[in-house]
Protein backbone atom coordinates (compact mmCIF):
# COMPACT_ATOMS: atom_id res chain seq x y z
CA UNK A 1 0.00 0.00 0.00
CA UNK A 2 2.43 2.39 0.82
CA UNK A 3 4.70 1.52 -2.43
CA UNK A 4 1.27 2.56 -4.31
CA UNK A 5 1.50 5.77 -2.11
CA UNK A 6 4.59 6.75 -3.04
CA UNK A 7 4.81 5.87 -7.14
CA UNK A 8 1.19 7.67 -6.90
CA UNK A 9 3.17 10.57 -5.82
CA UNK A 10 6.02 10.69 -7.67
CA UNK A 11 3.24 10.34 -10.67
CA UNK A 12 1.70 13.15 -9.94
CA UNK A 13 4.72 15.33 -9.40
CA UNK A 14 6.30 14.25 -12.32
CA UNK A 15 3.08 14.96 -14.65
CA UNK A 16 2.79 18.72 -12.42
CA UNK A 17 6.16 19.41 -13.99
CA UNK A 18 5.69 18.34 -17.43
CA UNK A 19 3.00 20.39 -17.99
CA UNK A 20 4.79 23.03 -16.45
CA UNK A 21 7.40 22.30 -18.90
CA UNK A 22 5.12 22.59 -21.83
CA UNK A 23 3.75 25.45 -20.64
CA UNK A 24 7.05 27.42 -19.99
CA UNK A 25 9.51 25.95 -22.24
CA UNK A 26 7.55 25.49 -25.30
CA UNK A 27 5.55 28.53 -25.29
CA UNK A 28 2.28 27.24 -23.65
CA UNK A 29 2.02 30.54 -22.28
CA UNK A 30 1.38 32.64 -25.03
CA UNK A 31 -2.07 31.15 -26.32
CA UNK A 32 -3.19 31.90 -22.52
CA UNK A 33 -1.92 35.82 -23.26
CA UNK A 34 -3.62 38.51 -24.62
CA UNK A 35 -3.04 38.40 -28.75
CA UNK A 36 -1.23 42.01 -28.84
CA UNK A 37 1.53 40.52 -26.57
CA UNK A 38 2.07 37.50 -29.21
CA UNK A 39 4.39 39.61 -31.25
CA UNK A 40 7.34 37.91 -33.52
CA UNK A 41 9.70 39.77 -31.58
CA UNK A 42 8.42 39.13 -27.88
CA UNK A 43 8.66 34.91 -29.20
CA UNK A 44 11.99 35.04 -30.48
CA UNK A 45 13.28 36.95 -26.98
CA UNK A 46 11.50 34.64 -25.55
CA UNK A 47 12.48 31.67 -27.14
CA UNK A 48 16.35 32.57 -27.10
CA UNK A 49 16.39 33.72 -23.31
CA UNK A 50 14.87 30.38 -21.81
CA UNK A 51 16.78 28.03 -23.94
CA UNK A 52 19.60 29.90 -23.19
CA UNK A 53 18.96 30.02 -18.87
CA UNK A 54 18.30 25.78 -19.73
CA UNK A 55 21.09 24.99 -21.50
CA UNK A 56 23.59 27.35 -18.50
CA UNK A 57 21.70 25.33 -15.36
CA UNK A 58 21.93 21.68 -17.33
CA UNK A 59 25.84 22.54 -17.99
CA UNK A 60 26.11 24.45 -14.46
CA UNK A 61 24.68 21.18 -12.78
CA UNK A 62 26.43 18.46 -14.31
CA UNK A 63 29.37 20.69 -13.21
CA UNK A 64 28.21 20.77 -9.71
CA UNK A 65 27.48 17.07 -9.62
CA UNK A 66 31.39 16.22 -10.40
CA UNK A 67 33.11 18.83 -8.30
CA UNK A 68 30.72 19.34 -5.39
CA UNK A 69 28.06 17.09 -5.35
CA UNK A 70 26.99 17.28 -2.06
CA UNK A 71 26.31 20.75 -2.70
CA UNK A 72 23.28 19.60 -4.84
CA UNK A 73 22.23 17.27 -2.14
CA UNK A 74 21.61 20.38 -0.15
CA UNK A 75 19.42 21.94 -2.92
CA UNK A 76 15.50 21.70 -1.06
CA UNK A 77 12.99 20.85 -3.42
CA UNK A 78 11.20 23.76 -2.98
CA UNK A 79 13.82 25.92 -4.88
CA UNK A 80 12.85 25.58 -8.19
CA UNK A 81 9.21 25.87 -8.32
CA UNK A 82 9.85 29.34 -6.22
CA UNK A 83 11.77 30.51 -9.56
CA UNK A 84 9.17 29.15 -12.32
CA UNK A 85 6.65 31.28 -9.80
CA UNK A 86 9.12 34.18 -10.05
CA UNK A 87 9.43 33.90 -14.28
CA UNK A 88 5.73 33.12 -14.47
CA UNK A 89 4.69 36.27 -12.58
CA UNK A 90 7.06 38.24 -14.70
CA UNK A 91 5.45 36.81 -17.57
CA UNK A 92 1.82 38.02 -15.98
CA UNK A 93 3.40 41.70 -15.77
CA UNK A 94 3.86 41.75 -18.95
CA UNK A 95 0.13 41.90 -19.89
CA UNK A 96 -0.47 44.95 -17.80
CA UNK A 97 2.86 46.86 -18.47
CA UNK A 98 2.87 47.56 -21.96
CA UNK A 99 6.14 49.61 -22.18
CA UNK A 100 8.17 46.79 -20.16
CA UNK A 101 6.51 44.08 -22.08
CA UNK A 102 10.04 42.85 -23.81
CA UNK A 103 12.04 43.11 -20.44
CA UNK A 104 9.63 41.32 -18.52
CA UNK A 105 9.10 38.51 -21.13
CA UNK A 106 13.37 37.79 -21.12
CA UNK A 107 13.18 38.00 -17.48
CA UNK A 108 10.20 35.77 -17.42
CA UNK A 109 12.44 33.05 -20.04
CA UNK A 110 15.09 33.57 -18.00
CA UNK A 111 13.53 32.62 -14.83
CA UNK A 112 11.26 29.47 -16.84
CA UNK A 113 14.03 28.00 -18.19
CA UNK A 114 16.53 28.03 -15.41
CA UNK A 115 13.87 26.68 -12.94
CA UNK A 116 12.52 23.96 -15.56
CA UNK A 117 15.86 22.93 -15.94
CA UNK A 118 16.77 22.74 -11.87
CA UNK A 119 13.27 20.79 -12.00
CA UNK A 120 14.52 18.16 -14.61
CA UNK A 121 17.72 17.67 -12.92
CA UNK A 122 15.93 16.82 -9.41
CA UNK A 123 13.62 14.48 -10.86
CA UNK A 124 16.11 12.56 -12.56
CA UNK A 125 17.80 12.29 -9.61
CA UNK A 126 14.92 10.48 -8.01
CA UNK A 127 14.81 8.37 -10.72
CA UNK A 128 18.24 7.05 -10.32
CA UNK A 129 17.30 6.50 -6.99
CA UNK A 130 14.44 4.23 -7.58
CA UNK A 131 14.01 0.40 -8.25
CA UNK A 132 14.73 -0.25 -12.45
CA UNK A 133 10.90 -0.97 -12.45
CA UNK A 134 9.71 1.69 -9.65
CA UNK A 135 11.55 3.94 -12.00
CA UNK A 136 10.59 3.45 -14.97
CA UNK A 137 6.35 2.69 -14.38
CA UNK A 138 6.60 6.07 -12.68
CA UNK A 139 7.97 8.13 -15.78
CA UNK A 140 5.72 6.22 -17.94
CA UNK A 141 2.48 7.06 -15.92
CA UNK A 142 3.51 10.79 -15.01
CA UNK A 143 4.20 11.04 -19.38
CA UNK A 144 0.97 9.49 -19.97
CA UNK A 145 -1.10 11.98 -17.30
CA UNK A 146 1.02 14.91 -18.44
CA UNK A 147 -1.53 15.59 -21.58
CA UNK A 148 -4.43 15.31 -19.15
CA UNK A 149 -3.35 17.72 -17.14
CA UNK A 150 -1.98 20.12 -19.98
CA UNK A 151 -5.34 20.01 -21.08
CA UNK A 152 -6.98 20.76 -18.50
CA UNK A 153 -5.46 23.98 -18.24
CA UNK A 154 -6.01 24.98 -21.40
CA UNK A 155 -9.80 25.02 -20.97
CA UNK A 156 -9.68 26.85 -18.29
CA UNK A 157 -11.30 30.50 -18.50
CA UNK A 158 -8.61 32.96 -19.99
CA UNK A 159 -9.25 35.15 -17.39
CA UNK A 160 -7.55 33.06 -14.87
CA UNK A 161 -5.79 30.45 -17.11
CA UNK A 162 -2.05 32.06 -16.93
CA UNK A 163 -2.26 32.18 -13.48
CA UNK A 164 -2.75 28.85 -13.32
CA UNK A 165 1.14 28.15 -13.11
CA UNK A 166 2.43 29.92 -10.43
CA UNK A 167 -0.45 29.61 -8.53
CA UNK A 168 -1.22 26.05 -8.66
CA UNK A 169 0.96 23.82 -10.66
CA UNK A 170 4.33 25.22 -9.25
CA UNK A 171 3.60 24.76 -5.89
CA UNK A 172 1.55 21.48 -5.82
CA UNK A 173 4.64 20.28 -7.94
CA UNK A 174 6.72 21.42 -5.29
CA UNK A 175 4.97 19.55 -2.43
CA UNK A 176 4.64 16.64 -4.34
CA UNK A 177 8.49 16.52 -5.16
CA UNK A 178 9.44 17.17 -1.45
CA UNK A 179 7.39 14.06 -0.36
CA UNK A 180 9.82 12.04 -3.50
CA UNK A 181 12.35 12.98 -1.84
CA UNK A 182 11.29 11.21 1.03
CA UNK A 183 10.03 8.35 -0.19
CA UNK A 184 13.66 7.20 -1.67
CA UNK A 185 17.22 5.92 -0.68
CA UNK A 186 19.33 8.58 -1.37
CA UNK A 187 22.09 6.95 0.68
CA UNK A 188 23.35 5.18 -2.51
CA UNK A 189 26.96 5.05 -4.23
CA UNK A 190 26.08 7.46 -6.85
CA UNK A 191 25.07 10.18 -4.47
CA UNK A 192 27.52 9.37 -1.57
CA UNK A 193 30.89 9.37 -4.12
CA UNK A 194 33.20 11.70 -4.64
CA UNK A 195 33.90 12.03 -8.41
CA UNK A 196 37.17 13.63 -8.36
CA UNK A 197 38.70 10.90 -6.38
CA UNK A 198 37.45 8.53 -9.33
CA UNK A 199 37.15 10.63 -12.46
CA UNK A 200 38.34 7.49 -14.65
CA UNK A 201 34.67 6.35 -13.48
CA UNK A 202 33.05 9.19 -15.25
CA UNK A 203 35.95 9.73 -18.12
CA UNK A 204 34.80 6.08 -19.20
CA UNK A 205 31.14 6.49 -18.86
CA UNK A 206 31.62 9.64 -21.59
CA UNK A 207 33.83 7.51 -23.57
CA UNK A 208 30.43 5.24 -23.36
CA UNK A 209 27.99 7.17 -24.04
CA UNK A 210 28.91 10.00 -26.19
CA UNK A 211 27.02 8.23 -29.34
CA UNK A 212 23.71 7.89 -27.61
CA UNK A 213 23.97 11.40 -25.98
CA UNK A 214 25.36 12.68 -30.22
CA UNK A 215 21.99 10.35 -31.45
CA UNK A 216 19.37 12.75 -28.78
CA UNK A 217 21.16 15.70 -29.82
CA UNK A 218 20.84 14.85 -33.90
CA UNK A 219 17.03 14.75 -32.72
CA UNK A 220 17.12 17.77 -30.60
CA UNK A 221 18.22 20.64 -33.85
CA UNK A 222 15.12 18.50 -35.63
CA UNK A 223 12.93 18.98 -32.92
CA UNK A 224 14.58 23.15 -32.98
CA UNK A 225 14.23 23.48 -36.60
CA UNK A 226 10.48 22.92 -36.53
CA UNK A 227 10.05 25.22 -33.14
CA UNK A 228 11.90 27.76 -34.96
CA UNK A 229 9.80 27.42 -38.46
CA UNK A 230 6.56 27.24 -35.94
CA UNK A 231 7.36 30.80 -34.12
CA UNK A 232 6.89 32.28 -37.67
CA UNK A 233 4.07 30.65 -38.92
CA UNK A 234 0.59 30.94 -37.33
CA UNK A 235 -1.52 27.88 -38.23
CA UNK A 236 1.44 25.75 -36.93
CA UNK A 237 2.93 27.94 -34.07
CA UNK A 238 0.34 26.65 -31.53
CA UNK A 239 0.21 23.59 -32.16
CA UNK A 240 4.06 22.46 -31.35
CA UNK A 241 2.68 21.81 -27.45
CA UNK A 242 -0.15 19.25 -28.54
CA UNK A 243 1.69 17.69 -30.72
CA UNK A 244 4.73 17.16 -27.97
CA UNK A 245 2.45 15.77 -25.59
CA UNK A 246 0.61 13.84 -28.00
CA UNK A 247 3.58 11.74 -28.92
CA UNK A 248 4.81 12.05 -25.41
CA UNK A 249 0.88 10.32 -24.51
CA UNK A 250 1.43 7.78 -27.59
CA UNK A 251 5.46 7.04 -26.42
CA UNK A 252 4.52 6.26 -22.68
CA UNK A 253 1.37 4.05 -23.47
CA UNK A 254 4.31 1.97 -25.96
CA UNK A 255 6.99 1.39 -23.06
CA UNK A 256 3.87 0.77 -20.85
CA UNK A 257 2.48 -1.90 -22.83
CA UNK A 258 6.48 -2.76 -23.59
CA UNK A 259 6.90 -3.31 -20.48
CA UNK A 260 3.79 -5.44 -19.27
CA UNK A 261 4.18 -8.07 -22.08
CA UNK A 262 8.04 -8.75 -21.82
CA UNK A 263 11.75 -8.09 -20.45
CA UNK A 264 13.19 -5.95 -22.85
CA UNK A 265 16.40 -4.38 -23.48
CA UNK A 266 17.51 -1.34 -25.97
CA UNK A 267 19.73 1.33 -26.66
CA UNK A 268 18.62 5.20 -27.90
CA UNK A 269 20.97 4.28 -31.00
CA UNK A 270 18.56 1.71 -31.64
CA UNK A 271 15.39 4.41 -31.53
CA UNK A 272 17.70 6.75 -33.55
CA UNK A 273 17.92 3.58 -36.16
CA UNK A 274 14.42 3.41 -36.26
CA UNK A 275 12.53 7.14 -36.67
CA UNK A 276 16.20 8.16 -39.15
CA UNK A 277 14.60 7.19 -42.45
CA UNK A 278 11.14 8.89 -41.50
CA UNK A 279 13.34 12.11 -40.58
CA UNK A 280 15.29 12.34 -43.33
CA UNK A 281 12.10 11.17 -46.30
CA UNK A 282 10.33 14.16 -44.45
CA UNK A 283 12.95 16.87 -44.62
CA UNK A 284 12.97 16.21 -48.19
CA UNK A 285 9.44 16.41 -49.12
CA UNK A 286 9.36 19.83 -46.57
CA UNK A 287 9.17 21.86 -49.29
CA UNK A 288 7.41 20.21 -51.91
CA UNK A 289 4.46 19.83 -49.78
CA UNK A 290 2.33 22.57 -47.99
CA UNK A 291 1.04 23.45 -45.00
CA UNK A 292 -0.77 20.35 -44.21
CA UNK A 293 2.27 17.97 -44.65
CA UNK A 294 4.54 20.49 -42.79
CA UNK A 295 1.44 20.34 -39.31
CA UNK A 296 1.82 16.40 -39.72
CA UNK A 297 5.75 16.66 -40.07
CA UNK A 298 5.64 18.49 -36.81
CA UNK A 299 3.51 16.39 -35.03
CA UNK A 300 5.74 13.20 -36.37
CA UNK A 301 9.25 15.09 -35.34
CA UNK A 302 7.89 15.67 -31.40
CA UNK A 303 6.60 12.23 -31.07
CA UNK A 304 10.31 11.20 -31.84
CA UNK A 305 11.67 13.54 -29.92
CA UNK A 306 9.57 13.40 -26.78
CA UNK A 307 9.92 8.80 -26.86
CA UNK A 308 13.76 9.30 -27.39
CA UNK A 309 13.71 12.31 -24.47
CA UNK A 310 11.94 9.86 -21.99
CA UNK A 311 14.23 6.58 -23.06
CA UNK A 312 17.51 9.20 -22.02
CA UNK A 313 16.10 9.68 -18.62
CA UNK A 314 15.64 5.57 -18.36
CA UNK A 315 18.89 5.45 -19.41
CA UNK A 316 21.00 8.14 -17.45
CA UNK A 317 18.94 6.08 -14.00
CA UNK A 318 20.70 2.64 -15.46
CA UNK A 319 24.15 4.06 -15.97
CA UNK A 320 23.79 5.59 -12.66
CA UNK A 321 22.80 2.61 -11.15
CA UNK A 322 24.87 0.63 -12.89
CA UNK A 323 27.99 2.69 -12.49
CA UNK A 324 27.79 4.30 -9.11
CA UNK A 325 28.23 8.08 -10.64
CA UNK A 326 25.99 10.77 -10.02
CA UNK A 327 22.40 11.07 -12.16
CA UNK A 328 23.05 14.65 -13.18
CA UNK A 329 26.47 14.04 -13.99
CA UNK A 330 25.52 11.73 -16.94
CA UNK A 331 22.15 13.91 -17.29
CA UNK A 332 24.02 16.42 -18.02
CA UNK A 333 26.23 14.92 -20.71
CA UNK A 334 22.86 13.94 -22.54
CA UNK A 335 20.42 17.25 -22.09
CA UNK A 336 23.33 19.23 -22.41
CA UNK A 337 24.20 17.89 -26.21
CA UNK A 338 20.78 17.80 -27.26
CA UNK A 339 19.37 21.08 -25.65
CA UNK A 340 22.15 23.17 -27.40
CA UNK A 341 21.51 21.38 -30.78
CA UNK A 342 17.60 22.14 -30.56
CA UNK A 343 18.75 26.16 -29.63
CA UNK A 344 21.26 25.86 -32.40
CA UNK A 345 18.41 24.11 -34.49
CA UNK A 346 16.02 26.50 -33.32
CA UNK A 347 17.95 29.31 -34.67
CA UNK A 348 18.83 27.59 -37.73
CA UNK A 349 14.76 27.19 -38.54
CA UNK A 350 13.99 30.61 -37.15
CA UNK A 351 16.36 32.52 -39.51
CA UNK A 352 16.11 29.96 -42.40
CA UNK A 353 12.25 31.89 -42.67
CA UNK A 354 13.11 34.83 -42.27
CA UNK A 355 13.13 34.87 -46.32
CA UNK A 356 9.54 35.84 -47.53
CA UNK A 357 10.47 36.21 -51.34
CA UNK A 358 12.37 32.43 -51.27
CA UNK A 359 10.29 30.30 -48.99
CA UNK A 360 10.40 27.36 -50.84
CA UNK A 361 14.60 27.93 -51.50
CA UNK A 362 14.61 28.77 -47.42
CA UNK A 363 12.53 25.77 -46.61
CA UNK A 364 14.63 23.45 -49.18
CA UNK A 365 17.65 24.68 -47.58
CA UNK A 366 16.89 24.26 -44.23
CA UNK A 367 15.60 20.31 -45.65
CA UNK A 368 19.03 20.02 -46.97
CA UNK A 369 20.98 21.12 -43.52
CA UNK A 370 18.65 18.51 -41.21
CA UNK A 371 19.16 15.99 -43.87
CA UNK A 372 22.99 16.52 -43.40
CA UNK A 373 22.97 16.96 -39.49
CA UNK A 374 20.84 13.50 -38.93
CA UNK A 375 23.18 11.83 -41.48
CA UNK A 376 26.36 12.69 -40.06
CA UNK A 377 24.91 11.69 -36.57
CA UNK A 378 24.16 8.34 -38.04
CA UNK A 379 27.58 8.20 -39.08
CA UNK A 380 29.49 8.95 -36.37
CA UNK A 381 27.45 7.57 -33.87
CA UNK A 382 26.62 3.83 -35.38
CA UNK A 383 29.12 2.74 -37.66
CA UNK A 384 31.39 3.90 -39.90
CA UNK A 385 30.46 1.94 -42.89
CA UNK A 386 27.19 -0.47 -44.02
CA UNK A 387 28.85 -2.99 -42.72
CA UNK A 388 29.59 -1.54 -39.54
CA UNK A 389 25.92 -0.40 -39.27
CA UNK A 390 24.78 -3.73 -39.74
CA UNK A 391 27.02 -5.73 -37.29
CA UNK A 392 27.34 -3.48 -35.07
CA UNK A 393 25.12 -4.33 -31.60
CA UNK A 394 24.43 -1.63 -29.86
CA UNK A 395 22.97 -3.49 -26.52
CA UNK A 396 25.40 -2.54 -24.02
CA UNK A 397 26.00 -2.59 -20.29
CA UNK A 398 23.79 0.58 -20.16
CA UNK A 399 21.24 -0.47 -22.21
CA UNK A 400 17.66 0.63 -20.97
CA UNK A 401 16.05 -2.39 -18.78
CA UNK A 402 12.57 -2.78 -19.54
CA UNK A 403 11.59 -5.44 -17.06
CA UNK A 404 7.49 -6.42 -16.76
CA UNK A 405 6.09 -5.27 -13.88
CA UNK A 406 4.62 -8.72 -12.92
CA UNK A 407 6.17 -11.45 -11.18
CA UNK A 408 4.12 -13.53 -14.37
CA UNK A 409 5.83 -17.08 -13.91
CA UNK A 410 5.53 -18.14 -17.67
CA UNK A 411 7.00 -14.85 -18.78
CA UNK A 412 10.01 -15.94 -16.36
CA UNK A 413 10.14 -19.24 -17.99
CA UNK A 414 10.24 -18.11 -21.10
CA UNK A 415 13.25 -16.41 -20.73
CA UNK A 416 14.89 -19.24 -18.99
CA UNK A 417 13.69 -21.46 -21.78
CA UNK A 418 15.78 -18.22 -24.05
CA UNK A 419 18.55 -18.56 -21.85
CA UNK A 420 18.66 -22.40 -22.10
CA UNK A 421 18.77 -22.02 -26.34
CA UNK A 422 21.76 -19.53 -25.73
CA UNK A 423 23.24 -21.42 -24.16
CA UNK A 424 23.16 -24.89 -26.47
CA UNK A 425 23.83 -22.08 -29.19
CA UNK A 426 27.11 -20.97 -27.77
CA UNK A 427 27.94 -24.70 -27.26
CA UNK A 428 27.67 -25.15 -30.88
CA UNK A 429 29.17 -22.60 -32.29
CA UNK A 430 32.03 -21.53 -29.75
CA UNK A 431 35.72 -22.57 -31.06
CA UNK A 432 36.98 -25.51 -29.43
CA UNK A 433 39.75 -24.54 -26.23
CA UNK A 434 41.15 -27.01 -23.59
CA UNK A 435 39.11 -27.31 -20.93
CA UNK A 436 39.31 -28.39 -17.20
CA UNK A 437 38.27 -31.91 -16.27
CA UNK A 438 34.16 -32.62 -16.07
CA UNK A 439 34.88 -32.46 -11.97
CA UNK A 440 36.56 -28.65 -11.79
CA UNK A 441 33.84 -27.44 -14.19
CA UNK A 442 31.36 -28.32 -12.30
CA UNK A 443 32.93 -26.28 -8.99
CA UNK A 444 33.18 -22.52 -9.60
CA UNK A 445 35.34 -22.06 -6.33
CA UNK A 446 37.74 -24.67 -7.92
CA UNK A 447 38.05 -22.48 -11.26
CA UNK A 448 38.29 -18.51 -9.34
CA UNK A 449 41.86 -17.94 -10.82
CA UNK A 450 40.39 -17.58 -13.97
CA UNK A 451 39.35 -13.85 -13.11
CA UNK A 452 37.66 -13.22 -16.31
CA UNK A 453 36.21 -9.45 -16.58
CA UNK A 454 32.82 -9.89 -18.76
CA UNK A 455 32.13 -6.04 -18.76
CA UNK A 456 33.22 -5.87 -22.19
CA UNK A 457 30.87 -8.77 -23.95
CA UNK A 458 28.35 -9.86 -20.97
CA UNK A 459 26.38 -12.20 -23.46
CA UNK A 460 29.37 -14.43 -24.51
CA UNK A 461 28.75 -17.80 -22.86
CA UNK A 462 32.78 -18.60 -21.71
CA UNK A 463 32.17 -21.78 -19.94
CA UNK A 464 29.95 -23.62 -17.50
CA UNK A 465 30.18 -20.35 -15.08
CA UNK A 466 29.11 -18.25 -17.48
CA UNK A 467 25.79 -20.66 -18.43
CA UNK A 468 25.38 -20.83 -14.58
CA UNK A 469 25.12 -17.39 -14.19
CA UNK A 470 23.35 -16.95 -17.44
CA UNK A 471 20.52 -18.90 -15.78
CA UNK A 472 20.83 -17.90 -12.37
CA UNK A 473 19.90 -13.93 -14.11
CA UNK A 474 16.99 -15.39 -15.66
CA UNK A 475 15.53 -16.92 -12.39
CA UNK A 476 15.79 -14.23 -10.30
CA UNK A 477 15.85 -11.10 -12.38
CA UNK A 478 19.25 -9.73 -12.24
CA UNK A 479 20.02 -6.58 -14.43
CA UNK A 480 22.90 -6.93 -16.72
CA UNK A 481 25.51 -5.27 -14.07
CA UNK A 482 24.34 -7.63 -11.00
CA UNK A 483 25.24 -10.56 -13.71
CA UNK A 484 28.44 -9.44 -14.63
CA UNK A 485 29.61 -8.46 -10.98
CA UNK A 486 28.02 -12.23 -9.86
CA UNK A 487 30.09 -13.71 -12.17
CA UNK A 488 33.25 -12.11 -11.18
CA UNK A 489 32.32 -12.76 -7.63
CA UNK A 490 31.98 -16.66 -8.15
CA UNK A 491 34.97 -16.34 -10.24
CA UNK A 492 37.35 -15.27 -7.04
CA UNK A 493 37.66 -11.94 -7.84
CA UNK A 494 37.87 -9.46 -4.93
CA UNK A 495 36.00 -6.11 -4.46
CA UNK A 496 38.80 -3.94 -5.09
CA UNK A 497 39.52 -6.14 -7.88
CA UNK A 498 35.65 -5.93 -9.73
CA UNK A 499 36.08 -2.33 -8.83
CA UNK A 500 38.92 -2.05 -11.32
CA UNK A 501 37.77 -4.27 -13.80
CA UNK A 502 34.23 -2.50 -14.44
CA UNK A 503 35.90 1.16 -13.88
CA UNK A 504 33.38 1.64 -11.07
CA UNK A 505 34.17 2.42 -7.27
CA UNK A 506 34.53 -0.47 -4.44
CA UNK A 507 31.25 1.00 -2.54
CA UNK A 508 29.53 0.50 -5.94
CA UNK A 509 30.43 -2.99 -5.74
CA UNK A 510 29.33 -3.66 -2.14
CA UNK A 511 26.23 -2.12 -2.95
CA UNK A 512 25.48 -4.64 -5.80
CA UNK A 513 26.66 -7.40 -4.00
CA UNK A 514 23.79 -6.24 -1.56
CA UNK A 515 21.13 -5.97 -4.05
CA UNK A 516 22.10 -9.69 -5.98
CA UNK A 517 22.39 -11.33 -2.22
CA UNK A 518 19.01 -9.71 -1.80
CA UNK A 519 17.14 -10.99 -4.66
CA UNK A 520 18.48 -14.44 -4.47
CA UNK A 521 17.46 -14.45 -0.71
CA UNK A 522 21.26 -15.18 0.45
CA UNK A 523 22.87 -13.71 2.90
CA UNK A 524 27.01 -14.02 2.06
CA UNK A 525 29.58 -15.06 -0.99
CA UNK A 526 29.73 -19.16 -0.01
CA UNK A 527 26.00 -18.83 -0.61
CA UNK A 528 26.29 -17.60 -3.83
CA UNK A 529 29.15 -19.88 -4.80
CA UNK A 530 26.72 -22.76 -3.57
CA UNK A 531 23.26 -21.99 -5.72
CA UNK A 532 25.23 -21.25 -8.63
CA UNK A 533 26.80 -24.81 -8.49
CA UNK A 534 23.62 -26.79 -7.42
CA UNK A 535 22.67 -25.28 -11.34
CA UNK A 536 22.33 -27.95 -13.36
CA UNK A 537 22.85 -26.99 -17.53
CA UNK A 538 21.57 -29.51 -19.89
Amino acid sequence: MNCTKHILSSTIGFALYLSINAISIWGGFFPLLPLEVQTTEVLIAFFVSQALSFGCVILLSASLAFRVPKLLQRTKPGLYPAIIFLGSVFIILSMYFEDYTLALIIAGGFFLGGGCAGLFTLWQSIFAAMSTERSNLTLILGAMAAPFVYSVVNLAPEAIAAFLVPMFLAPLCGTCLTIATHEVDFNQPMFEDKPTEHSAVYHRAVKDHWRSALCLGALGFVSGIVRGIAVLNDDIIFLVNEASLVGMLISAVILLIACCLRWLKIDLTDIFRIVYPALIVGFLLVPFLGAQYLTAFVTLTYFAFSLIQMLMMMQVAQISRNRGIHPVFIFGLFAGIAYIMQSIGFIVGWYGTLLPDQPALSLFGISQISTFILSMSLFIAIGSSFTDLLSRNSISLDSIELFHFTNNSFLLKAIEDKTQSAVKLAERTKPKLPTASAEQSNKPCQIRHKKVSPSDDTDVMRDMISKQCHILKARYGLSIRELEIAELLVRGNTVPAIATKLFISEHTVKTHSKHIYAKLGIHKKQELLELVEDIQVH
